[in-house]
C-alpha cells in the first residue's frame, strides 16, 4: 500500500511550501509514481524508419526532453534566479523516466497496433486496465499516467515536433498550438467514440506533457478532449482538466456552496464556447479568477488630485470600463447590443475594477504602489517574493501581479480615447494611455533595467483585457518595448 501521506525521499507536503506546485507533483508521485523510485513519464512509440528519420527523431526526443525539463523547474522562474534550486524540482526531473520504443515491426504502424503492443507491455508490468473484463486477478488495476498515456511519433509529428524551438524558450510562444505529439489514450475504444477521436490519441504541444501525466489521469477521455478550429483533435488542459473536476466535484456535491453556481455557469459556457476567444477566457478565469465569485480585472489607483483631475479621472474610469466591456464582446460584431453569447456574459458579469481613491497616495511612487497592493494581506506571496509566510500560497492570478496607475501624466492620454471605440480605426501603434506597474519589478533585478526599472509599462486602454489574460506568467523581457520616443509600452504580440 502507498502511504499517500509522504513523497519520494520522505518529502512532505508542507517541506517547501516556496514550490508547492512541485512539490505537489512529488507527491502525485508518492501515490501514482511507476517502479521502487516512484517514477514518472511515458513510453514512446517511434513509427516511422523512412531514410533519414534518425537524426529527425533524435532531434524530436530532445525537444521532448527540453520541455518536460522546463516543466519541472518552471517555478524557479526564466533565469532560474527567482528562488533557490528546489529538491522537489530537482527530484521531478530525476524522476523522469520515458522509455523509447524503435521496433522497425511497427514501422508505419497505425494507433490500433501501437495500443495492442502498449496493452501487452502493461500486462507484462502486473497490471489490468480499468475496463479490462473478467481481469486477471493476479494483476493489479493500473492507476498511473504512465500506463494510460503513450506517445506516438510518426512522420507526420515528426514534421510537427520538429517546428518546436531549441532550446525550448521558459514561456511558450503560442499557447493556443497543440499540433506537437500525438498523444495515444489506451483507455479508449474506438467503437465508443467517432471521429475524430476514434483511434483515441489527440495532438499534445510538447510543453502540455506535464500536465498530461498529472492533470488527465483520473479524467475521462471526453473530459480533456476537444477540437481546434480546424477540427483536428487536440488535448486541451490544464483549463479544461480544471473545469471537469470542478464539474464532477459540482455534481458530487464535493465544493463548498458558495461559488457553485458561478463555477458551474463558468464551466458551461468554457464547454459551449471553449474554442472561441471568449470560451478560453472563461476557462482562465476558472483557473485564475479571484474571491468565491471568480472575478477578473484590475485594481486601479488614483495618484493625482488636482481640481482638473476630479471630474477627469471618472472620465477616465469610464474610458477603461467601455475598452474592457468592449474586449468581452468584440467576437460579435463591431457595436451595438450585449450578442446573447454565456461566455461573453460571463466576462462581463466577472469584470471588477478595484478603484482606490486615497490622498495619502497623491503622487505616490510605483515603488509606494507596489507596497501598498501588498497581496500578503490576502494570504499570498508573489514569485519573486524573498521570504514567505509558510501558511500563504504563491499568487498565481493576473490581478495579484498587474495594477493600473493614472497619474497627472496618465490621466490626459487616458482622456484622448474615444469611447465608444472605434474598432476599425484604432491606432495599434498608440499605447500610451495608463500605466500598468508590474509588482513583481524588484528594483535589484537585473529583469528590470531602464527604462524599465520602475517596472511599469504605457498601456492603452484596448490591450488592458490582453494584458490580464495572456500575461499572467510572461517574463518581463516578452512584453515590452520603447516606442519611437523611447518610452516603455506593452508589447502583446511579437
Amino acid at each position: 500500500m502507498v502511504n499517500r501521506q509522504s513523497g519520494p525521499d520522505g518529502l512532505e507536503p508542507q517541506s517547501h511550501p516556496e514550490d508547492c506546485l512541485s512539490c505537489h507533483w512529488c507527491n502525485e508521485l508518492s501515490c501514482y509514481g511507476t517502479g521502487e523510485d516512484h517514477n514518472w513519464g511515458f513510453r514512446i512509440y517511434r513509427t516511422t524508419f523512412a531514410p533519414g528519420s534518425d537524426e529527425r527523431f533524435a532531434t524530436a526526443l530532445a525537444v521532448l526532453n527540453a520541455n518536460l525539463r522546463v516543466a519541472c523547474f518552471r517555478e524557479q522562474g526564466p533565469n532560474g534566479d527567482r528562488r533557490e534550486k528546489s529538491g522537489p524540482s530537482e527530484r521531478l526531473w530525476q524522476r523522469l523516466k520515458s522509455e523509447v520504443i524503435e521496433d522497425r515491426a511497427l514501422d508505419g504502424a497505425p494507433p490500433a497496433a501501437v495500443k495492442e503492443h502498449f496493452r501487452a507491455w502493461i500486462k507484462e508490468q502486473g497490471f489490468h486496465l480499468p475496463d479490462a473484463i473478467a481481469p486477471d486477478p493476479a494483476l493489479e488495476m493500473a492507476s498511473s499516467s504512465t500506463h494510460r498515456f503513450c506517445l506516438l511519433i510518426d512522420e507526420e509529428v515528426l514534421d510537427n515536433l520538429l517546428r518546436f524551438p531549441l532550446p525550448t524558450p521558459f514561456f511558450p510562444a503560442d499557447h493556443d498550438d497543440h499540433i506537437g505529439v500525438k498523444v495515444l489514450d489506451v483507455e479508449v475504444d474506438a467503437e465508443d467514440n467517432e471521429p475524430p477521436y476514434a483511434e483515441g490519441w489527440l495532438w499534445t504541444a510538447p510543453w502540455e506533457l506535464v500536465n498530461v501525466w498529472f492533470h488527465c489521469r483520473e479524467l475521462s477521455f471526453e473530459e480533456f478532449s476537444v477540437e481546434d478550429d480546424r477540427g483536428r483533435p487536440i488535448i486541451n488542459t490544464p483549463a479544461r482538466s480544471r473545469c471537469a473536476i470542478l464539474r464532477r466535484d459540482i455534481c458530487n456535491g464535493s465544493v463548498l456552496v458558495a461559488g457553485v453556481t458561478c463555477a458551474l455557469d463558468l464551466w458551461e459556457a468554457v464547454g459551449e464556447y471553449g474554442s472561441r476567444q471568449a470560451g478560453k477566457w472563461c476557462s482562465q478565469i476558472l483557473l485564475y479568477g479571484t474571491g468565491e465569485q471568480l472575478t477578473w480585472g484590475f485594481r486601479v489607483y488614483r495618484t493625482v488630485y488636482t481640481p482638473d483631475s476630479d471630474d477627469g479621472f471618472p472620465c477616465g474610469m469610464r474610458v477603461l470600463e467601455a475598452y474592457l466591456r468592449d474586449a468581452c464582446v468584440d467576437e460579435y460584431g463591431i457595436h451595438g447590443p450585449l450578442p446573447d453569447r454565456p461566455a461573453n456574459e460571463q466576462l462581463l458579469k466577472r469584470l471588477k475594477l478595484d478603484v482606490i481613491e486615497d490622498r495619502e497616495l497623491e503622487n505616490a511612487s510605483p515603488a509606494v504602489i507596489q507596497q501598498h497592493l501588498g497581496v500578503e494581506s490576502q494570504g499570498l506571496y508573489l514569485a519573486t517574493a524573498t521570504s514567505r509566510d509558510p501558511s500563504h500560497e504563491m499568487a498565481s492570478s493576473s490581478s495579484h501581479r498587474f495594477c493600473i496607475i493614472i497619474e497627472s501624466e496618465a490621466l490626459p492620454n487616458l482622456l484622448r480615447f474615444p469611447v465608444p471605440m472605434p474598432r476599425r480605426s484604432v491606432d495599434r501603434d498608440d499605447h500610451i494611455g495608463v500605466k500598468v506597474l508590474d509588482v513583481e519589478c524588484n528594483e535589484d533585478s537585473v529583469e528590470y533595467e531602464p527604462p524599465y526599472d520602475e517596472g511599469w509599462l504605457w498601456t492603452a486602454p484596448w490591450e488592458l483585457a490582453e494584458v490580464w489574460f495572456d500575461c499572467r506568467y510572461r517574463a518581463p523581457e516578452q512584453m515590452r518595448k520603447t516606442d519611437g520616443a523611447g518610452r516603455p509600452v506593452m508589447r502583446l504580440v511579437d
